[in-house]
């Protein structure tokens, strides 16, 4: 059954922009139409309504048509998402606007635009209505609903920002309990009882750090589940492993035997299911394992990550401690990063006040929109709008009930929650493009360092092949650099939103701690060996000849790779 209300006709359930049939319920609408606004914006929308209706009527005496009794009111139809409704432009408008952005978000506002441009163009409409008075009262209404808007989202901004305090404190004291139960010491002093310093050839790494447990209870407890822990995170690895080779073999013969079925594919696809059903087995086995460690101390999980076989009490001692000691410094920069007074959408979204014109381009782009073109330009470690890009902290504002379902502010966070999902798979696909296009990149210089080899010396080829490897070390650069900013992005997610209670969360985190050190001092150690390669190259010839047969074997290795 359809309700028609202000002109528009409306189906009540769930629209496929929003999660909840009440969105589009004109009952909850309505009602929130009235409910979202103070007194003072309903009297400034009446008065715009007594301008509207003062200019219409003056407008309607400039058209040679004007005369014309029983004139309808000024209305056209607007297409969403395969739905027509009539717009009619009177003292409703605000709520059919309304109505539009509950049921399809900024793209109903945008469809109002269109077809109010449909109307003002072609005959006969065009003649029977001032439409330059219309448009300016449209313009104001969507004015209105931007300040709406953006008020709710300057509103989930605050309450995100609340939350995410509240569970980084709790974090802190998470780690302080730990760093108390376990006693956690630094020591300058190895496994043998000898002092470590940095060595002269490595000088460009920090000086070790070790860490010893004082409380022997709670490790031998660690050391009960530790060592079988480890065993399994490393199965689990070598099935990954072993299914991904599978996978690129199976990969290989359907391309190879295309035209042909290859008797090898149903043995291959036999063994990929094997290694799937191994690894949920594993995977269950280190999950109870995890929950054991985790009972002990929660953030002791981290260290399974990091330890190294045969796994000794050393070993344990140095990785969870080591995992605290960084850990513990997390929560507090992330809370450093967040904005003290306000909150950041409320800064980089445009006000607007009934008093001044209604800018003609709020229509073009939605605040959502906007304010995701703010928070993903963000430095990926910054902390500073991760209110608005963490998703389990938004969930966690309508679960808890910050953000109740019958309010006009859910409406809202439902559409910039679609709009972020949007945005992070669209993100993930130009990633994706990006790995490929570097592939594609490395084996073209690839193949013209061999074609170069036969090429008389100042040919355009060589040329082409400087200019390819210089441009791909470049690329190569960003795309080290996008990877170190994704990782710290991933890390400072993971701590903002880590379900304290989960074991497995908190061993993921541990295994992005470890990814960034070890990311960072192996891309250091990468640098200074580069670097100190080509300068021995320059001062000694026969080394010369050295890198150029390294060169040749790299790019025969890039050549080969599936």
């Amino acid at each position: 059954m359809s309700v028609e209300v202000d002109g528009i006709d409306l189906v009540p359930g769930p629209s496929r922009h929003t999660v909840d049939a009440a969105l589009v319920s004109s009952t909850v609408v309505s009602a929130e139409a009235r409910k979202g606004q103070t007194a003072g914006q309903r009297l400034d929308w009446g008065r715009r309504v007594a301008v509207y209706e003062a200019d219409l009527a003056s407008g309607y005496r400039r058209l040679p048509l004007g005369s014309v009794p029983g004139r309808p009111r000024p209305r056209h139809p607007v297409t969403v998402d395969g739905r027509t409704v009539d717009v009619v432009y009177d003292a409703t408008l605000d709520q059919q606007v309304l109505r539009l952005y509950t049921g399809h978000g900024w793209a109903g506002v945008q469809a109002l635009q269109a077809g109010l441009d449909a109307a003002a163009e072609e005959f006969p409409s065009r003649v029977l209505h001032p439409w330059d008075v219309v448009r300016e009262f449209a313009e104001y209404a969507v004015a209105g609903l931007w300040a709406r808007v953006r008020a709710a989202l300057v509103e989930i901004d605050l309450r995100a920002t609340e939350d995410l305090v509240v569970q980084l404190n709790l974090s802190a004291n998470l780690v302080n309990a730990a760093w108390t139960a376990l006693g956690v010491e630094p020591s300058n002093r190895d496994e043998h009882g000898q002092r470590r310093h940095p060595s002269p050839g490595a000088w460009w790494q920090p000086t070790p750090a070790f860490y010893r447990l004082t409380k022997p209870e709670p490790l031998r407890r660690l050391m009960e589940s530790m060592p079988d822990a480890v065993a399994l995170r490393r199965r689990l690895g070598e099935i990954k492993l072993r299914r991904e080779h599978n996978a690129d073999a199976l990969a290989w013969g359907g391309e190879e035997f295309s035209a042909v079925n290859s008797p090898g594919d149903a043995t291959t696809a036999l063994r990929i299911t094997e290694l799937d059903a191994e690894a949920v087995q594993v995977s269950a086995e280190l999950e109870e394992l995890l929950k054991r460690i985790h009972a002990v101390t929660p953030l002791a999980a981290m260290a399974v990550a990091t330890v190294q076989e045969p796994v000794t009490e050393w070993k344990v001692q140095q990785a969870v401690g080591a995992h605290i000691a960084v850990f513990r410094s997390e929560p507090e920069r992330i809370v450093g990063d967040l904005p003290r007074h306000g909150g950041w959408v409320a800064k980089a979204l445009p006000d607007w006040a009934p008093d001044r014109p209604a800018p003609a381009e709020y229509a073009a782009r939605s605040p959502e929109v906007r304010v995701l073109d703010v928070a993903l330009t963000q430095k990926g470690g910054s902390a500073r709008c991760l209110s608005m890009l963490a998703e389990p902290v938004l969930d966690r504002l309508v679960t808890t009930g910050t953000v109740p379902k019958d309010s006009f502010t859910y409406v809202v966070w439902s559409h910039y929650r679609r709009q972020l999902m949007r945005r992070l798979a669209a993100e993930q696909r130009t990633r994706e493009l990006a790995e490929e296009l570097l592939s594609l990149l490395a084996k073209a210089a690839a193949v013209l360092s061999f074609v170069v080899l036969k090429v008389p010396s100042g040919s355009w080829l060589t040329a082409l092949a400087g200019y390819l490897n210089v441009g791909l070390l470049a690329f190569q650069c960003f795309a080290v650099l996008d990877q170190l900013d994704r990782i710290d992005a991933r890390l400072t997610m993971a701590v903002a939103a880590v379900d304290r209670r989960s074991a497995s969360e908190i061993a993921h985190i541990g295994e992005l701690l470890s990814m960034r050190t070890d990311f960072r001092e192996q891309l250091t150690a990468s640098v200074v060996l580069e670097i100190a390669l080509i300068t021995a190259a320059g001062a000694w010839p026969p080394f010369r000849e050295l890198m150029h047969v390294r060169g040749f074997y790299s790019d025969l290795e890039t050549l080969l790779e599936p």
